[in-house]
């Protein structure tokens, strides 16, 4: 691991809401819960050293009237701790009827006292901006009273470096892409079966040459040798790979964005094992693909399945 580099954790918090979470573009937490949500993650992959972004899409929920309308019981939230490290709260918000939208909270959700908005890394300032959207999820989308809220912050950690999509082209929701993700997760299933180890760096190579780096590793090459090891990409011992839906099922699927449009995923895992015995499952990976102009998708991230 980079020696200035330390694992940092983001929490999402909320009440009485419906949440959509990404860092510098990247989706890591997806919540349907409606009265209390609470999530935490490793974001360092995520990160940036420099400036970086958060997008906290939320969707209003009165428990009482069974409908999405704001009241003053919405609060979202997303902090970034370590074990070394002050927890830093980037962003805060709580629904004001006054005001008759999201303001800055002055007081954390998580942790019920002042928020901290800065440390030797990490430095917030609970500032932001709203514009109207969607949440999508597996079955439908959700627009009514949804927000997403934007807050830049600063991360001073040099190890990080930058995110592999951060130069990649903003992907065009046409039915174009569509059959172009489904020919990549059919190179992808064939790599993985294979235990092609070139043919995954050449499709991989964004993501295996950052997370080689923080892992300390030589290079994708060494990388990708250790993700066949391993569970959940490569599979475990006994498990079995669970075919590519077919292109007739794939059509009808949502597609899981980022908030840049850079990054793009079939909403559906694609990447399942299951226990050859038992037929229970036994791991997976959901990858997201981005592309520079001209140039096919390739994977730039990867996020534990289900999330």
């Amino acid at each position: 691991m980079a020696t200035d580099l330390m694992p940092l954790n983001a929490t999402v918090v909320a009440e009485n809401s419906l949440v959509s979470v990404f860092l510098n573009g990247a989706p890591f937490c997806l919540s349907g819960k409606r009265e209390k949500v609470l999530f935490t993650y490793p974001v360092h992959p995520l990160l940036r050293d420099g400036a970086n972004r958060l997008d906290f899409e939320y969707t209003p929920f009165d428990n009482a009237a069974r409908s999405f309308t704001p009241h003053a019981g919405v609060q979202v939230e997303l902090n970034i701790s370590s074990a070394n490290m002050t927890r830093v709260t980037v962003l805060s918000a709580r629904y004001s009827d006054r005001e008759k939208a999201m303001v800055p909270a002055e007081i954390s959700l998580l942790s019920g006292e002042a928020t901290v908005l800065s440390n030797d890394v990490i430095t917030a300032s609970n500032r932001f901006r709203s514009q109207t959207t969607s949440i999508q999820f597996a079955s439908r989308a959700v627009d009514e009273n949804t927000h997403r809220l934007t807050s830049e912050f600063q991360v001073n950690m040099p190890g990080l470096g930058d995110v592999p999509w951060s130069q990649t082209a903003v992907i065009s929701a046409d039915t174009g892409i569509r059959k172009d993700l489904y020919d990549a997760y059919q190179r992808l299933h064939s790599v993985l079966q294979a235990k092609d180890i070139a043919g995954f760096v050449e499709l991989a190579g964004p993501a295996l040459s950052r997370t080689a780096r923080m892992l300390d590793y030589p290079d994708e090459k060494a990388m990708a040798e250790r993700v066949f090891e391993v569970n959940p990409m490569g599979g475990a011992p006994g498990s079995r790979m669970i075919p590519l839906t077919s292109w007739a099922e794939f059509q009808q699927q949502p597609l899981r964005w980022g908030s840049t449009g850079q990054l793009v995923a079939s909403f559906s895992d694609q990447i399942q094992y299951v226990d050859a015995a038992t037929g229970a499952q036994s791991g997976g990976m959901r990858v997201f693909f981005a592309r520079h102009k001209n140039e096919p998708l390739r994977i730039h991230y990867s996020l534990d399945s289900g999330q």
